[in-house]
């Protein structure tokens, strides 16, 4: 999977591959922003109704004793996936600030 990020203005693009489509988008994030992180949970459900429904996803992460959860919602449930992972990452790198994900694309 390929990824791109934009932190500040700057966009960062990464790649890696995984066990499938969500791991190997999650490694690329990974790689990307430099911040690992267990991923304890994933979960993905239909937020809206409808062949066009959004999809939200959830994502619990974990650096030893602290866990976070990421939450977004998109059309495509990757980039829900990848959105939340982001958001995630972000509540890991800037505890206890409210943080809008950042731009990510998958």
């Amino acid at each position: 999977a390929e990824v791109s990020l934009v932190d500040d203005g700057t966009v960062r693009t990464g790649s890696a591959s995984g066990t499938g489509t969500l791991d190997a988008v999650f490694r690329a994030i990974q790689g990307v922003t430099g911040v690992t992180a267990e991923l304890e949970d994933f979960s993905l459900a239909a937020a809206t109704q409808g062949s066009d429904a959004l999809g939200e996803a959830v994502v619990t992460l974990s650096q030893g004793s602290h866990v976070v959860v990421g939450r977004a919602m998109a059309l495509d449930v990757i980039e829900a996936a990848a959105y939340a992972y982001v958001n995630a990452l972000n509540w890991l790198v800037r505890p206890g600030q409210e943080v809008a994900a950042r731009s990510a694309t998958a």
